[in-house]
């Protein structure tokens, strides 16, 4: 069988051998890359893709108005693909994409819900079951796909948790059951195995139903700027906010590393700090004493003196 030679058919190959364990997002984000590659560069031959056509991507799709977050996706699918091709021994060189960083983001502020904002969303829902799945998503921290996947077999009411495999990292992630969540279960009936959520005909809940319905939610309670994913957001700000520490949240959101979660929640953790702020011993003991006492003049001899250890 002839290897495949133009970027599209090593692509192709490539995504098709992946996509029995990709979610249908990042399926998606494959397709979305793939296209736009073709769109902005032309479909070369693989061996003949070089850092500059993806600097040349770059370029034209900041010109076009995609923004620099939504880039960067598209530059971590390629970043990966030059590696598996070079690890296939598709190219005749290591990844050609590997000297292309990704654009610098703006930090920008977490959007998550106060109590306030999510009562009213709550109160807002009129079908108690979406009530329930936005309910264990914020006690959870769980992506909404993940929610919905929940099944009576992951929850371990003797040791109080529920054992996921992530979706997206693929991870058993082990997750305390927290006390209003015991009281959601309750409330749906103890079960011993099959899912937690399903529709009033037993159909399966999609993510894009449930995802539309908290919007719709929102609106509703007119609480603007938020998706079903600030849920999850919620969940770590509000942690972090309470004094929990970064690998804590890290575990419970099931991130891949404490970098990722210090990426977007380090700024919310600065209650931890006061403890150790808190142990700093002013020179003197007090602000008034530290800033009074005599001013040098033009008569007063300045003399070199030891720094002051500070103890």
């Amino acid at each position: 069988m002839e290897q495949p030679k133009l970027f599209s058919e090593v692509w192709d190959l490539y995504s098709s051998l992946r996509s029995s364990y990709l979610s249908p997002d990042t399926r998606r984000t494959l397709h979305h890359t793939r296209k736009m590659l073709i769109e902005f560069v032309g479909d070369k031959p693989a061996d003949q893709l070089t850092g500059v056509d993806l600097l040349v991507l770059v370029r034209r799709a900041l010109e076009s108005g995609r923004m620099p977050a939504g880039i960067n996706v598209n530059l971590r699918c390629l970043h990966a693909f030059g590696r598996w091709c070079a690890k296939q021994k598709l190219l005749d060189r290591d990844n050609p994409f590997a000297g292309v960083d990704l654009l610098k983001v703006p930090a920008t502020p977490i959007r998550y819900l106060n109590h306030e904002e999510f009562r009213r969303i709550y109160n807002a829902e009129s079908k108690p079951l979406l009530g329930q799945i936005y309910l264990v998503a914020l006690v959870t921290g769980q992506r909404c796909g993940d929610v919905l996947r929940l099944r009576w077999e992951m929850i371990d009411l003797q040791r109080a948790v529920i054992r996921l495999v992530n979706k997206k990292t693929n991870r058993l992630n082990t997750i305390p059951i927290h006390s209003m969540l015991m009281e959601v279960l309750q409330k749906m009936g103890l079960k011993s195995e099959g899912p937690l959520f399903v529709g009033r005909r037993g159909e399966k809940l999609t993510v894009s139903y449930a995802s539309h319905q908290f919007l719709k939610a929102a609106r509703r309670a007119r609480v603007d700027g938020v998706t079903f994913h600030t849920l999850r957001k919620t969940f770590a700000s509000w942690l972090a906010l309470s004094g929990v520490g970064l690998h804590e949240i890290q575990k419970l959101l099931g991130h891949s590393s404490v970098t990722l979660t210090e990426k977007y929640y380090a700024s919310l953790c600065a209650s931890e700090l006061h403890g150790t702020i808190a142990r700093l011993q002013p020179v003197t003991g007090s602000l008034p004493n530290l800033v009074s006492g005599p001013q040098p003049n033009a008569d007063m001899t300045v003399h070199r003196v030891r720094p002051m250890m500070i103890r």
